[in-house]
Order: C-alpha cells, then sequence, then structure tokens
C-alpha cells in the first residue's frame, strides 16, 4: 500500500531543517547535558552544540551522591570533553564541582583550556558546598591551589566569579589587569592574598566580596582602584578596617560590618557628597535588590553621588 502525501509530509524533519542560528536559540533553552544530547539525534544536530555561547556544568546535577569521589571523577572526564569539543565562540562558563578536581588538577586544566585556549569572557567556578549556610570556616574549604600563575590573566577574560574556596596566594591573579568583574563569594584567605589579588586586578570596574580573613593580624583590606565604579562588600568577616581609594566610585554598599565605623576609611573624589542609608544592626535587608537595581546606572555618565548602605 502506498503511503498518503500527508504521511510523507508528517515524516518530515521541519527542525532538523532550521539554519543552524535558529536551532542555537532551540538549544539555549536547554541545560548544557540536555543541548549535548542532541547530537545522538542525528547527522544534522551533531555538531551544533558545539557552537552555543554559554555553558553550565554542574556535577552536583549528574554525580550519585552515594558515590561522590567515583562519580565526580567518571563525570568530570565528561565535563573535559565538553570543554575540549566546544568550537564555537563561547562567551561565559560556570562550572560547580566537588573538592576531588581540585586535588587531581582537573580544575587547573579547566581554568586553563576556557582562558588560553576557548578565550572565554565570563567564567564562574564554584566548590560546591554541602552545607552552605554554615559560617565559614577555613578547614572545611576547599584550597584554591596548584592553580597555575597568571591563568586569570589572559585578555579574553572580562569577568570572574569564585565561590567557596581558600585562596592560598595570589599568584593565579598575577597580572590580571585585563578583568573588569571580580566576585569573591564565601572566599577565606590571609589579609595580604586579598590586598595583592585586589593589586593585580587593576582594571576593576565591580567587585563584589563575600569574604572572611583567616586570621587578625592588624592589616587592613585595601582597596585601590582607578577604574571601580561599584563596590558591595556583603561580608568581610575578621577584617581590621578598610581602606578604599577610588576615582570612580559611583556606587558604594556594605550590607554585613564586622569592623567599626571608624574602621573604614573612603578616599574619593567629592566624598562630601555621600549619601549614607542609617540602617540599624548588621543586617541591611534591602541591599541585594539595591544593587541589582543600581548596576544600570554603570553605564551612566555624570554620576557623582556616591551611595553607602551601612
Amino acid at each position: 500500500m502506498e503511503r498518503s502525501s500527508s504521511d510523507q509530509v508528517n515524516d518530515v524533519d521541519w527542525i532538523s531543517n532550521l539554519p543552524d542560528d535558529v536551532l542555537l536559540v532551540i538549544l539555549s533553552r536547554l541545560s548544557t547535558e540536555e543541548a549535548v544530547r542532541t547530537s545522538v539525534m542525528s547527522k544534522r544536530w551533531e555538531h551544533v552544540w558545539k557552537h552555543i555561547p554559554h555553558l553550565i556544568l554542574d556535577m552536583t546535577r549528574i554525580v550519585n551522591s552515594k558515590e561522590p569521589i567515583y562519580g565526580s571523577n567518571r563525570v568530570a572526564t565528561l565535563m573535559t570533553k565538553i570543554i575540549d569539543n566546544h568550537r564555537g565562540h563561547l562567551e561565559s562558563c560556570a562550572i560547580d564541582h566537588y573538592s576531588f578536581q581540585s586535588v587531581n588538577g582537573m580544575l587547573n586544566t579547566w581554568i586553563q583550556a576556557l582562558t588560553c585556549v576557548k578565550h572565554t569572557r565570563v567564567l564562574t567556578l564554584t566548590h560546591h558546598c554541602p552545607h552552605p549556610c554554615v559560617p565559614m570556616d577555613l578547614e572545611d574549604f576547599n584550597r584554591f591551589r596548584d592553580i597555575s600563575p597568571n591563568v586569570m590573566s589572559h585578555p579574553s577574560l572580562r569577568s570572574l566569579s569564585l565561590g567557596f574556596y581558600n585562596l592560598e596566594n595570589s599568584l593565579p591573579f598575577s597580572n590580571c589587569s585585563n578583568l573588569q568583574t571580580l566576585k569573591l563569594s564565601c572566599i577565606v584567605a590571609e589579609v595580604g592574598v586579598f590586598n595583592r589579588v585586589l593589586a593585580f586586578c587593576s582594571s576593576l570596574e565591580v567587585l563584589v566580596l563575600d569574604i572572611k580573613f583567616s586570621k587578625k593580624n592588624g592589616d587592613p583590606l585595601k582597596i585601590e582602584n582607578k577604574k571601580l565604579k561599584l563596590l558591595l562588600v556583603a561580608c568581610c568577616r575578621n577584617a581590621d578596617g578598610i581602606r578604599v581609594s577610588a576615582a570612580s566610585l559611583e556606587i558604594l554598599a556594605i550590607t554585613y560590618r564586622y569592623f567599626r565605623r571608624d574602621e573604614f576609611f573612603l578616599t574619593a573624589p567629592n566624598s562630601n557628597s555621600i549619601e549614607t542609608f542609617g540602617l540599624q544592626g548588621n543586617t541591611c535587608p534591602t541591599s541585594a535588590t539595591i544593587y541589582q537595581r543600581r548596576k544600570k546606572a554603570l553605564g551612566m555618565k555624570n554620576l557623582s553621588t556616591y551611595q553607602v548602605i551601612f
């Protein structure tokens, strides 16, 4: 029996006939794992995912919690293949990993591939913390170790976010004048390490800090940057004060204070025009909302009023 014309029309794979640009829009709606799986659908789809501009590689969504070591190593190998096989322009990549990938050097391999080979512009690295609400504890944090010097200094890298690490030294940040945005979330280090990292990142326009000094030694945190426009200090524990020198500063928010107000020093033009929001205690419940709303102001000129949120 001959097939009807309607059956023949129904057999046509109309989606696969779409141009690559349209297919990439479709894949952008999927998770990275789902996008990669489309490569087995047909020859037409085999290489399309390799050109998606954003990768989100989250081990915690894939690894069996009952076998974290074996599972994470297996998934880490797959993640490496995904990074290596990507062919197009990679605008951003976010990686959420376990401690084992720092110990065996895999994290360093990923960073080198993403910065030096793939020329990623926005990089987010997060050490999976099983209890993120627990106060920062030096012993519980993953060491950001065995990372190659200058690995963050590739000129293509513009934004870097790190979460739940213990920075043992500042070598990976040497000569990082390429970075315009730096976000350190739940990061532990000595104050000297923090100061060297911030000194290396001389072109920052946005700086977000949620940090803890591993010990108090009497030295303040020093933020000296002529290009810095937005500074958000979400947390700064064990700090012996903060000294800020920022000629271009437009927005300054301090949401949790672990230092006295007389331990905060600001050097900036027109500092007498600072507008202070007098919030009681150490908390600022609207700071995140203010930060999101005010980020748009970075593109505005002649914004000279500083906003200090205490």
